[in-house]
């Protein structure tokens, strides 16, 4: 146990206390898992596998917060864009002080420029991104990037031998980096003067490991070599040990040789009596295999039993699912086997799920209906007979294309990508817009999970083959057909059938006042369905004199709105469209000229007198001296406020607040505002200076962190635009709040993987939910209970509506293994069946804390 900490019985009596005392901090759910942390803490590591959106976060924030005020040391090993959320849970619960996200080699290096920086093994807490241990060393890469290992060398043969090694060219001053040679210097101290026995005998076993390994070429530093392993040792004793590392999303990168598992197993130091909280709403995502991995990656002791419990329980499940109203044998397998799964698992294991809820529970009792019909799973059909000549023809080729190369994955990454992942028709036509450089965060995730899984029968053909030259020549007729039916068209993508499906119920929704959520993969048809939606909300509001933000159409927008005019048929010629606008863009300045007269002094009238950074903050917005902030600030606040009528102190202040929080960066709250203001400022700039239709709005992997902050904060506000927020899956389904003023979800790419759609229907299945305020508002006015919506776009006919299906399957085996929900409860009903599904829910494995039921 590390000297100053007090050990985990004392962690877990804080804990305990945390859970009992009486805070609106968290609800009923969360103090029991509070509670059940504490009695598993002293034994092992946790596995914290909350459904998505119950509050793992600050649930976790309360572990670290009691391992800090143990005197322990706190690792929080966070993907890259849930920083500020972090941060803002760690403020909530009185954490204060955080360094900022280690993100790369040069931040690591960085606290060592000064004699008053503070090394990071001195830090109570440290954030670190995933994507930490992601270096990309290679021959031209600068010294400072691996200088450390061979420096900490340098020291540790001298303190042996009384001299540095022969032929240290990094000890001569010619080519040392002094930075590197601070930290080395300073973690080398840190070992041995402290007497770090785990620091000193790590130096030990890296200098002895990396002789005569050249260490100075750096060649030798490329991910799998031994030297770059050293290397990441030597920056996690630059870290220092940890009693506490806690793992978000830690169903990430399961692979050997991914970011976050060098990160986890090969940097961070543990004390040695750590433990590790693993956070994931989905620790199995396709296979039960991953289990055994998720208790491997919190160091669990007892793996063996436990990864044959599961393998015998979803054999059970399996086999159970088919004959459950006549087998009774298969039924008493299934009892056993759940109870050797829970045993196994349940002292690592907690999950709450939605049946614990509150807002669903109170559906369930309003409605009479099963816990799971407070979601609607409801296909946005494309029908093949409704469409074009060259549509129809595409899609038959695709069709054909998917056959012709199901064998056979090396003629095109993306086709493998697409059809390899079950993607089918929909996406599959997407595919001859792809954007290499835009879609390749995506296309990295995708290539990763395929290699990591065994996907199903129909997948798992697509090996890697020399093809044939008949079939590559199949291929590629088919390639053919499929692009020049309807590529040489300058506006075919906003003719896309799914597209225009999909924008059809996306302005159903917008009718009827409510917003939209929409995931896809592919950046083109993603910017295509966000261009389209604001041409077409453009248009709508100059037939009906309503205003718009922009003056006139930029030339990239020009094809969109060709597009627009022509599918709904508006008699206002295209060519007076530029007139149009400008003219009632000069009123809607006028009218933003008066707001921006007033908007300051409300906000100073708003602000309470203990909003102490943010009084400081406007006080700069007053005095800047750049002539485009104000009006930019004015506009932003303008469309924050929306149409929610006059602006009062109040809204002002909230506007101003929640903007100034989105544009800041956390790091700079503790610095002098004038110099926060000073990015602030800059990002006022860059994010509001395009006078630009913001009825639909993209997240893609190019959005900047700022961007994504805004219309994140913009999205959760009812009456202020976007009322579509369009978002790559991989940026936008894990981490965000997205669930104040939304609870539609619509699948423009529907996925083969369930724990991804899992995550995305997530962003707006959250605590404190639209759906779940009116659905209390509907109760009370005895009015029809609202549903969150899934809409998935799905063309009749093709492979779409299979992938769709097996989709739904690979769902019921993640909820088998998460939920325990074998049989669906809505089976019930079925004459004669109620009491046996009540016998499988009862037997059926339950990781839910004591206390929340």
């Amino acid at each position: 146990m590390e000297p100053g900490f007090r050990g985990w019985q004392f962690v877990a009596g804080l804990l305990k206390d945390r859970a009992n005392e009486a805070s609106l901090l968290f609800n009923e759910g969360q103090r029991a898992t509070l509670h059940a942390i504490a009695a598993r803490i002293e034994q092992n590591g946790v596995i914290l596998a909350d459904e998505v959106g119950m509050g793992k976060t600050r649930i976790a924030v309360a572990v670290a917060q009691a391992t800090l005020a143990a005197g322990g040391r706190v690792a929080l090993a966070i993907p890259p864009g849930l920083a500020f959320q972090w941060q803002d849970e760690l403020k909530l619960l009185g954490v204060s002080g955080t360094p900022p996200v280690l993100r790369s080699v040069e931040g690591y290096l960085q606290v060592w420029d000064t004699d008053e920086g503070v090394p990071w093994f001195d830090e109570p807490i440290v954030m670190l991104s995933h994507r930490f241990a992601n270096w990309k060393l290679g021959p031209s890469s600068k010294r400072s990037r691996y200088e450390l290992l061979p420096l900490l060398y340098a020291h540790w043969y001298h303190r042996r031998n009384n001299r540095f090694p022969k032929n240290s060219h990094s000890m001569n001053g010619i080519r040392r980096d002094e930075l590197a040679n601070k930290a080395a210097k300073s973690i080398f101290e840190n070992a041995y003067a402290r007497g770090d026995t785990i620091g000193a005998e790590t130096i030990d076993r890296i200098a002895e490991g990396v002789v005569n390994e050249g260490v100075m070429q750096a060649e030798n530093y490329n991910r799998h070599t031994r030297v770059r392993g050293y290397l990441e040792q030597a920056v996690g004793l630059g870290l220092g040990p940890f009693d506490l590392i806690v793992i978000d999303e830690a169903h990430k990168s399961r692979g050997r040789s991914s970011g976050l598992e060098r990160l986890v197993e090969n940097m961070l130091i543990s004390s040695p009596n750590a433990r590790r909280l693993a956070m994931t709403a989905t620790p199995v995502e396709l296979d039960v295999e991953q289990w055994e991995q998720i208790l491997t990656r919190i160091g669990a002791l007892d793996v063996q039993p436990a990864r044959d419990a599961v393998r015998t329980y979803a054999e059970a499940v399996k086999k159970l699912r088919h004959v459950w109203r006549t087998d009774k044998e298969a039924r008493k397998r299934f009892a056993d086997a759940a109870t050797e799964f829970q045993l196994r698992l349940s002292p690592y294991l907690l999950r709450r799920d939605k049946r614990q809820d509150a807002a669903v529970m109170r559906f369930v009792n309003a409605s009479g209906k099963s816990y799971d019909t407070y979601r609607r799973e409801s296909d946005i059909k494309v029908s093949a007979k409704s469409l074009t000549p060259e549509w129809r023809q595409a899609i038959c080729a695709a069709e054909a294309l998917g056959f012709a190369a199901k064998a056979n994955d090396g003629i095109a990454k993306r086709l493998r990508l697409t059809i390899g992942n079950g993607h089918a028709v929909s996406a599959l036509l997407d595919q001859i817009w792809g954007q290499e450089e835009a879609d390749r965060l995506q296309e990295r995730h995708e290539e990763d999970l395929e290699k990591a899984e065994n996907l199903d029968a129909g997948t798992a053909d697509l090996e890697v083959t020399t093809p044939d030259d008949k079939r590559a020549s199949r291929v590629r007729w088919w390639q053919d057909v499929m692009v020049t039916s309807f590529k040489q068209k300058d506006i075919a993508i906003y003719d896309h059938p799914a597209i225009l499906a999909a924008v059809g119920e996306i302005e159903r929704y917008a009718v009827s006042g409510q917003k939209t959520l929409v995931f896809g993969r592919f950046t083109k048809p993603l910017q295509a369905i966000t261009a389209l939606l604001n041409a077409r909300a453009m248009l709508r509001a100059i037939s009906t004199g309503a205003p718009w933000p922009q003056a006139i159409i930029q030339e990239n927008e020009r094809a969109a709105v060709r597009a627009a005019h022509q599918q709904l048929d508006m008699a206002v010629n295209l060519e007076d469209f530029d007139r149009i606008l400008e003219d009632q863009y000069h009123d809607l300045e006028r009218a933003r000229e008066q707001f921006r007269g007033q908007v300051f002094e409300l906000i100073a009238e708003g602000l309470n007198e203990d909003q102490k950074l943010d009084r400081a903050l406007l006080d700069e917005a007053v005095a800047a001296t750049d002539p485009r902030v104000k009006p930019l600030l004015a506009r932003a606040l303008d469309d924050l406020i929306g149409s929610d009528g006059p602006a009062t102190p109040a809204a002002a202040a909230t506007a101003f607040v929640d903007l100034m929080t989105a544009l800041r960066d956390r790091t700079e709250d503790a610095i002098d505002p004038t110099a926060a203001w000073s990015s602030i400022q800059a990002r006022v700039i860059d994010e509001y200076s395009v006078n630009r239709g913001t009825f639909a709005r993209l997240m893609y992997g190019n959005t900047s962190a700022t961007s994504r902050r805004t219309m994140q904060l913009a999205f959760n506000r009812q009456n202020s635009f976007p009322t579509v927020l369009v978002a790559q899956s991989m940026v936008g389904r894990e981490g965000l709040n997205l669930h104040r003023a939304c609870r539609a979800v619509v699948l423009l790419h529907p996925e083969w993987n369930p724990a991804v759609v899992e995550q995305q229907i997530g962003r707006v299945d959250r605590i404190g939910s639209k759906w779940a305020n009116d659905l209390d508002e509907a109760i009370q006015n005895g009015s029809e209970l609202p549903l969150i919506e899934v809409r998935p776009v799905v063309f009749s006919g093709t492979y779409d509506e299979y992938n769709w299906s097996i989709l739904q399957e690979r769902w019921r085996d993640l909820r088998a293994q998460l939920h325990g929900v074998i049989v669906d409860a809505r089976q019930k009903e079925e004459a004669g069946f109620g009491e046996i599904v009540d016998w499988i829910e009862a037997a059926a494995p339950n990781f839910a804390p004591l206390g929340t039921f």
